[in-house]
């Protein structure tokens, strides 16, 4: 029997994070950084000063023509044409049974343009389901991913790092994106985030990827911007954590409506139609019978991972850990996960880490909040 090897995929980052001396690993078919110095500082960098990240694995679908706008409310369970030109929009895309295929954000940045920014694990999917709902729509659409990388800086200090870089990204305000003229190459800048901080991405073609990313990191050296750090996934993950946000394949699947995700809030109910608005509808009249919520622990011990049961103090299963780590900026370990619908209302859990008990009591989402912790 032949052993099929795994290739994985390189950002055109890739050299330079092994020069950092970055620790790389697989991540949805990428060869990623994971970590440079380590997560701790590169997470205190995040919330103090500027991280700056590779996340060009993620890909990137544009959508134009005509219908753009109108093709979009009905594969996304958000409002893309209630926004202006300019804006971007966190948005789940879902199947007929209701169960998010992704979750992503749709940037407006060209008339009668938008990009879809979606999973690097779920690229290959995203663009077959997309592909499969095109009829009666005058729209062209095109899967770019191969062709654009991402480099994303994120902290209190980030939009000081980007206006340095051009003074039109000055102009940009939260969750907005324009197009920036930067050394003959154009900018698709936004400034969305996933670390629960101020946030800049820049997206690009990949040609121009190793020269901005150059660019920036002088600029910090430049004007004493500090702490600043080269960051990789492993710092990603538990900001994203402490700022409650979803990961598919672990809060979000295929089987997994935004519902139960506790993600009510992205969809736009007064839609007349979107794909998989029936399936939720009936499950919002009937009731849910689990839902995420987050879950801190004053115990230093195990570590709650993806999989963990979840146990009620009679010692019986009522959910599951979707996430879990220690929290950097909290000093201990936190987790989301669901419960079943019996124990709601109820505060305090256990953790099955490998047979050892994790004292787990529920918290309000997100752990962490900027200028609250």
């Amino acid at each position: 029997m032949e052993t099929q090897i795994l290739t994985l995929k390189k950002t055109p980052l890739h050299e330079l994070h092994k020069n950092a001396g970055a620790k790389m690993a697989a991540f949805g078919g990428w060869d990623m950084p994971i970590v440079y110095t380590s997560i701790l500082e590169e997470h205190k960098a995040v919330r103090e000063g500027v991280g700056m990240f590779d996340v060009s694995h993620m890909g990137q679908v544009f959508v134009g023509g005509p219908d753009a706008s109108k093709f979009l409310n009905y594969l996304l369970t958000n409002e893309i044409s209630a926004q202006p030109r300019g804006a971007a929009i966190y948005a789940h895309m879902l199947n007929e049974e209701g169960g998010v295929i992704d979750d992503l954000i749709a940037y407006r940045f060209k008339e009668n343009m938008d990009l879809l920014v979606v999973n690097a694990s779920r690229i290959d999917a995203d663009w077959s389901w997309i592909q499969s709902q095109t009829n009666g729509f005058n729209i062209q659409i095109s899967n770019e991913s191969p062709s654009y990388g991402i480099i994303a800086i994120q902290g209190p200090a980030a939009i000081r790092l980007a206006t340095k870089l051009n003074p039109q990204i000055a102009a940009i305000n939260r969750f907005r994106v324009l197009n920036v003229p930067w050394e003959n190459h154009e900018l698709i800048v936004a400034r969305t985030g996933y670390t629960g901080e101020d946030g800049v991405e820049f997206i690009t073609a990949n040609e121009a990827l190793p020269k901005l990313w150059d660019a920036l990191e002088k600029i910090a050296k430049r004007e004493n911007i500090a702490p600043f750090a080269l960051c990789g996934l492993g710092a990603r993950d538990t900001l994203r954590l402490e700022a409650g946000y979803p990961l598919w394949g672990h809060e979000l699947n295929e089987k997994t409506t935004p519902l139960e995700a506790s993600y009510e809030w992205v969809v736009k109910w007064k839609k007349p139609s979107f794909i998989g608005k029936k399936a939720i509808e009936k499950q919002k009249e009937i009731g849910l019978s689990r839902k995420i919520f987050g879950f801190t622990s004053n115990q230093r011990g195990p570590m709650a991972r993806q999989g963990c049961l979840i146990l009620d103090t009679d010692g019986q299963r009522v959910g599951i850990v979707t996430s879990g780590s220690f929290s950097p900026t909290l000093n201990k370990p936190i987790a989301m996960g669901f419960l079943n619908k019996q124990v709601w209302g109820q505060k305090d859990f256990q953790a099955d880490v490998h047979g050892r008990m994790l004292p787990i009591s529920v918290c309000e989402l997100p752990f962490y909040k900027r200028g609250v912790s």
